[in-house]
């Protein structure tokens, strides 16, 4: 009888172990990759308005056409300016010849005041005509300057190196201060804008980001900055990245972004007393390690620590921790 025990609990004890197989976890990790569209985006899309009431006298340049910084884009009819300039130079040369009489009169009326050969008020009053005709040359100085600004303003050139985005006048038409003359879009330093959703936002994962090609090749984008806020509509996450140079303003693409963090494959996961995780196998016995924050059918994070762990990839699903391993 004892020995049928011994020969039953044997039977019994084979008949409860499984085989399994294992592999290293080092094997079965992988970086997920995620797919955003992504537009080319301008730094500055500019709105070039006259500065002045004038009429517009050249306006050479076509749309399409790119501008180096400081390229004149268009000029106006600045006569009355330049009139107004030389009215001002006249009465300049005038005041500068009162003033110089007014101060020889003053020097003349102090030094016979010295000598009590002329009233005090007479000293004072010529004192007060060289005051007000030097205040009255300061007065037209400012105009000169005024003046050369205008002359300046008259002469309308590219704030950057841009394209031409569209001209919004002709010549010979008037215009006043705030009329649109053309729109310009800055082409250097052009930058990729990406919506991302808020669950990646980590400078290291989106530090691993490629443009996709058209021809399926890659060219690796640097992060520029993030956005603090969300899209309100969206409830994305704006971020920015430096445009590669043979990139066209407006062009849409794909960016590629790498998870930094090694997820584990869903197929190994498996879900016993409402708890996630997978099964290893420590001396030949079957061990449920618990994940947290896992979900069936999704990757998950692989948990610190456990880069070494070989884990079971094949007969997990009727397992049950404690269960016999052969």
């Amino acid at each position: 009888m004892r020995w049928l025990l011994l020969l039953s609990f044997f039977y019994s004890s084979l008949s409860f172990s499984q085989s399994v197989q294992t592999r290293p976890i080092q094997d079965l990790v992988f970086f997920p990759v995620y797919e955003f569209s992504a537009e080319v985006i301008s730094q500055s899309t500019s709105q070039i308005s006259s500065q002045l009431s004038a009429q517009l006298k050249e306006l050479s340049i076509k749309e399409g056409e790119v501008l180096p910084a400081g390229k004149v884009i268009a000029r106006l009819d600045c006569r009355d300016f330049e009139d107004q300039l030389a009215l001002t130079k006249i009465s300049r040369n005038e005041l500068l010849a009162n003033l110089h009489l007014a101060e020889l009169q003053y020097e003349r009326l102090k030094n016979l005041q010295n000598r009590s050969l002329t009233s005090d008020a007479s000293r004072d009053e010529a004192l007060a005509r060289k005051q007000v005709l030097e205040a009255q040359l300061n007065s037209l100085e400012l105009q000169q300057r005024m003046h050369k600004r205008n002359i300046e303003r008259c002469t309308i050139k590219a704030p950057f190196k841009g394209v031409i985005v569209e001209k919004m006048t002709g010549v010979g038409s008037w215009l006043n201060p705030g009329s649109p003359i053309v729109s310009i879009k800055q082409l250097e330093q052009a930058e990729i804008e990406v919506r991302i959703p808020l669950a990646i936002n980590n400078v290291k994962t989106l530090s691993n980001a490629v443009w996709l090609n058209i021809d399926d090749s890659t060219t690796r984008l640097r992060l520029l900055r993030q956005s603090k806020a969300l899209d309100p509509q969206s409830k994305m996450l704006h971020v920015w990245y430096k445009a590669p140079e043979d990139l066209l303003l407006g062009q849409q693409g794909v960016v590629l972004v790498q998870e930094s963090i090694s997820y584990l494959p869903a197929d190994v996961l498996v879900q016993r007393h409402k708890q996630v995780g997978v099964f290893v196998v420590e001396n030949q016995v079957a061990k449920f390690k618990v994940i947290e924050v896992a979900q069936i059918g999704r990757a998950a994070k692989l948990p610190a620590g456990w880069q070494s762990l070989n884990i079971v990839v094949e007969g997990q699903l009727g397992l049950q921790d404690g269960d016999r391993i052969e």
